[in-house]
């Protein structure tokens, strides 16, 4: 397993964690839950995934700079901006499988997506941003420390 892989395996199982703590939390609070829902878990998982590699590849690895103050922010802005691409990616999901709204409608296409994944995000950052920017913090130093015990050999540079 090389460098650029241990943090895509990392981010996208805590990824999947965070997603499966996300839906458990919203279906225990009473809110009457469509099964399309489920795909929230395995959407935050590829959003945070792909989002943790290009900004920990832009802020931790490019520069060489394995600190944790560096970890904490790239995982708080992983987990701050994978709520947008993952409503997106639940959004174009669904539209892929021709789901249809309560009304009958078809769903959004991917390009009505963009704007209505910015709006449902405010609002799930609303209801859940400070969690996810501290679960994200602290995912980002959980895998710093990690790539310090197993690779002494990465650049530690300055706390």
């Amino acid at each position: 397993m090389n460098k650029y892989q241990r943090p895509v395996l990392a981010g996208g199982i805590l990824g999947i964690v965070a997603g499966v703590y996300s839906y458990l939390r919203f279906i225990s609070s009473g809110v009457n839950t469509d099964p399309g829902w489920v795909l929230l878990v395995p959407a935050s998982g590829v959003s945070s995934a792909i989002l943790g590699i290009v900004l920990w590849w832009w802020l931790v690895d490019r520069p060489d700079q394995w600190t944790v103050s560096r970890g904490v922010i790239s995982g708080a802005l992983t987990a701050v901006l994978a709520h947008p691409l993952t409503w997106y990616l639940l959004m174009v999901i669904n539209w892929v499988r021709g789901e249809r709204t309560s009304l009958g409608e078809r769903t959004l296409d991917p390009l009505q997506a963009i704007a209505a994944s910015a709006v449902y995000s405010v609002g799930s950052l609303l209801v859940a941003g400070t969690e996810t920017f501290l679960i994200g913090g602290l995912c980002g130093v959980f895998i710093v420390y990690m790539y310090r015990r197993i690779s002494p050999e990465v650049g530690v540079g300055n706390v």
